[in-house]
């Protein structure tokens, strides 16, 4: 004679009922606070950019100008110093060939 098999079964009287609704907090802000607090984030972080890269145009703008009078000085004094040397040199041509460098 065999034995049957012993299997597992459900109590008696049956499981009791599981809870299956969700029982979630409400969050503090809803999807619309949220995008304006993002959209405000992000507005507040394109106008620092705006800003800031207005102020270096201005500096390098500033410097250009800077760097443009320098040049201009510059090529001044250059031109002073050329001519004195050419000046220089055909009097010294001058007094080389006999002459006294005065008409």
């Amino acid at each position: 004679m065999s034995i049957p098999p012993k299997q597992d079964g459900p109590p008696p009287g049956g499981f009791k009922p599981i809870s299956w609704k969700r029982n979630i907090p409400p969050s503090r802000f809803n999807g619309v606070s949220l995008f304006m607090i993002a959209g405000g984030l992000m507005s507040y972080g394109l106008y620092r950019l705006v800003k800031g890269n207005q102020k270096e145009s201005e500096k390098r703008k500033q410097l250009a100008k800077e760097r443009t009078e320098a040049m201009e000085k510059w090529q001044i004094e250059y031109n002073i110093n050329r001519t004195f040397t050419g000046m220089r040199k055909a009097l010294d041509e001058q007094m080389a060939q006999g002459g006294d460098g005065h008409h």
